[in-house]
């Protein structure tokens, strides 16, 4: 089978020692990550694991199991889908030039992307595979969706992504099955991390296309409730030393405890939950919280059920799915407009992230009467201001016009201001 031994304390090339005396096959190191990936039998993981200053992990299975796709015939009974464009485009009006999202690049780790469908193309600057399909193009029909969702189409159309003018990096972590591994995943945010380091190198920008900002993680594994977790500390190593921010799926395990799926169980993983699309209601399905080490997850709360998007079975297809998977890619399409009115206000080395808000969420954050004001493991902090104001939280949306919208994410921006000055 195959591990993940992890460095506690030794220095990796002991690390890699180690797994050599045991007899470990096909080894492969990650240095950023302080981990070793190689195969063993039963008792030379026994052998291992009791070496002073080694963790040795079982890797496991990634998977896009918390996709929900709806049959064909409901999604032309629904005319398409729940279009995002209708809650985003008249913020995005509201500014001269419209807000784009442009400068924010999102690596969106998933199935592949059909980079050359009508509503992407052009939009994916950069493409890897790690998982074990023969192509980085997007088989199994999943990150194309994602894709869609973040930077689709452009302003003004008809229907688009939430920040169309960001870029896209397709990094190919999961098969053509919709299944991978942690190695593949943990691949993938190397890659990802390697490309933050080149950009700094070459004194590229925050807001350069070539240099990413956010990674997107539409898929997860089962709690385990291990702050060691391998593809945990690679998350928290890209956070805190490249910079990134990842925004994943909280997962589609329903309103029972402790359904948040891994990465987004890691306190420095944004971890986005679902709403039923066009209300402000928690979906039944999409997972809650407390973690298995007692977190309040998921962190926010967006559209997740009967989105219209793009479909990679052909270059104008599209589609309607539901699923928290689906929920993410606007959280990550989200800070690009944020970002860029920020940018346009302070200059451009202005930047933030998703961490920031969080500062002021409850401030800034929108939930239903009823729900408790603190973050609590249905609706986390709740719905950013403009989604919430568009979503009708707090009266009918034919009431809300694109002023208050903007007025509201105005004050969303002041706060997150004043929080990254300090």
């Amino acid at each position: 089978m195959r591990y993940c031994v992890m460095s506690k304390s030794l220095p990796l090339v002991e690390v890699e020692l180690a797994c050599l005396r045991a007899g470990g096959r096909n080894i492969s190191s990650r240095p950023r990550f302080g981990q070793v990936f190689c195969d063993l039998a039963p008792d030379q993981v026994e052998r291992l694991s009791k070496e002073p200053g080694i963790a040795v992990k079982e890797i496991r299975g990634t998977s896009l199991s918390q996709v929900i796709a709806l049959p064909e015939q409901e999604v032309a009974a629904l005319g398409g889908g729940f279009n995002i464009n209708d809650v985003f485009e008249g913020f995005r009006a509201a500014f001269v030039p419209p807000l784009t999202g442009d400068g924010l690049t999102v690596a969106v780790l998933d199935s592949g992307i059909r980079s050359t469908h009508e509503a992407l193309a052009g939009k994916v600057i950069l493409e890897r595979n790690f998982s074990d399909s023969e192509t980085a193009g997007d088989v199994f029909g999943h990150g194309t969706s994602v894709a869609y969702l973040i930077a689709g189409g452009l302003h003004g159309q008809a229907s688009s992504g939430v920040a169309p003018g960001a870029a896209l990096m397709n990094i190919k972590v999961l098969n053509d099955d919709g299944e991978g591994t942690d190695e593949m995943l943990i691949n993938g945010i190397d890659a990802v991390c390697q490309l933050v380091e080149a950009a700094i190198r070459d004194g590229k920008a925050a807001n350069h296309p070539d240099r990413p900002n956010v990674i997107n993680i539409s898929a997860g594994a089962a709690d385990d409730g291990d702050p060691d977790n391998p593809v945990r500390v690679a998350c928290r190593v890209a956070v805190l030393e490249h910079g990134l921010q990842i925004v994943a799926a909280a997962g589609n395990g329903g309103s029972r405890m402790s359904t948040v799926v891994v990465p987004a169980t890691d306190p420095l993983v944004v971890a986005i939950g679902g709403l039923n699309s066009g209300t402000f209601t928690v979906w039944d399905q999409s997972s809650r919280g407390p973690t298995k080490e007692g977190l309040v997850k998921p962190d926010f709360v967006l559209y997740a059920t009967e989105l219209h998007m793009a479909d990679r079975a052909s270059d104008e297809a599209y589609v309607a799915k539901s699923g928290t998977s689906f929920s993410a890619p606007l959280a990550s399409g989200i800070i690009g407009l944020i970002w860029e009115l920020g940018r346009r206000e302070f200059g451009p080395p202005w930047y933030v992230s998703w961490y920031d808000v969080e500062n002021v969420a409850p401030a800034v954050c929108l939930k239903p009467a009823e729900a408790p004001r603190a973050k609590d493991n249905d609706y986390g902090y709740g719905t950013p201001g403009l989604s919430a104001l568009v979503s009708g939280a707090q009266q009918p949306a034919a009431d809300l016009g694109p002023v208050m919208g903007v007025g509201m994410m105005a004050l969303m921006l002041g706060m997150v201001v004043s929080a990254v000055r300090g």
